[in-house]
């Protein structure tokens, strides 16, 4: 599942609940997840969310496309 969030403020608590209930939905169950960032201070704070499963953080969503379709 790509979640591209380069255009939200992560730091806002209704982003990282979001962020959080999506990935812990347990009717949606991705494999894995990809975030496309959208600065250096979502990026530190997505990848503590992606860490927890696996997932895996990039700067463009090309990246994480590839990413996915390798996995």
């Amino acid at each position: 599942m790509l979640v591209d969030i380069s255009g939200s403020k992560i730091q806002d608590s209704a982003v990282a609940s979001a962020l959080d209930g999506l990935r812990t939905d347990p009717t949606i169950e991705p494999r894995h997840m990809a975030f496309v960032h959208g600065g250096a201070a979502a990026k530190m704070q997505v990848r503590r969310l992606a860490s927890a499963r696996g997932d895996a953080v990039f700067d463009v969503a090309a990246e994480a496309i590839a990413w996915l379709k390798g996995h």
